[in-house]
């Protein structure tokens, strides 16, 4: 808990205390937003950047719990929130914060070693440790734009990839369902920003060195990277597509 603290009173501070409204400067928090309130005109969404079509599919889902919840017709809904964008941007941004709140706690839970609660210590500062490392890694968390989920979205891959190549079973492999789980992941993560298709690479020689590492025979080690990968660009192509 003692590490948490400076984190958690930043999200107190800055959702609750001293929240900011420069929506409009903050690195295309607004143009998302415009985005996903663009359906409830009848309009297609638009290339924003990095491409980022799954923080405006989001960002839709969002408006629409506020749609029904505000129970006005669209063309009142639309003007209601342009004049008022902090109602979109608040909510996304506690939105943002609970999702960091579940990846520090599946970190910590799978840090901790079975039946050893005295590591909690070190688990707990595993799960803070991000934000100690990156430097706009507080800042990003209360932000509504593609950099924002690289924590909890690249972290929750990286902890199930972790989690299942060191659960010792024999020689063990890994099951389609993950291999699927894991690219499909990957891709989504790729279609929220470019950049971290790198993590398609770096995954991809991860599950080659386990297999080779497990000696596994030549075709499974091509059957999982095969599938994998061609996980990912589904994961990617159906991230796009609206």
């Amino acid at each position: 808990m003692v590490f948490g603290l400076p984190v958690f009173f930043f999200w107190i501070y800055c959702i609750f205390i001293h929240p900011s409204h420069n929506y409009f400067i903050r690195d295309t928090e607004f143009q998302y937003f415009m985005n996903s309130l663009a359906v409830f005109k009848g309009a297609p969404y638009v290339y924003v950047d990095h491409p980022g079509t799954p923080v405006e599919v989001i960002g839709s889902i969002i408006l629409g719990f506020i749609y029904l919840g505000l129970q006005k017709g669209p063309e009142v809904f639309v003007t209601y929130v342009l004049s008022d964008p902090g109602l979109f941007m608040d909510t996304a941004h506690y939105f943002m914060v609970v999702i960091h709140l579940v990846c520090l706690c599946l970190f910590f839970v799978l840090s901790l070693r079975p039946g050893r609660w005295t590591n909690a210590i070190p688990a707990a500062a595993f799960s803070f440790m991000y934000f100690a490392l990156h430097p706009l890694g507080l800042g990003g968390s209360v932000l509504w734009n593609h950099n924002a989920f690289s924590f909890p979205v690249g972290t929750l891959l990286l902890l199930l990839l972790f989690h299942h190549l060191t659960t010792p079973t024999g020689r063990s492999k890994l099951s389609s369902r993950v291999l699927i789980a894991l690219g499909l992941g990957s891709g989504i993560l790729a279609a929220i920003t470019i950049y971290l298709a790198a993590w398609v690479l770096g995954t991809l020689a991860s599950i080659f060195l386990y297999y080779r590492i497990q000696r596994h025979p030549w075709v499974q080690t091509v059957r999982a990277m095969l599938l994998f990968a061609g996980s990912s660009v589904v994961g990617f192509f159906v991230a796009v597509l609206p």
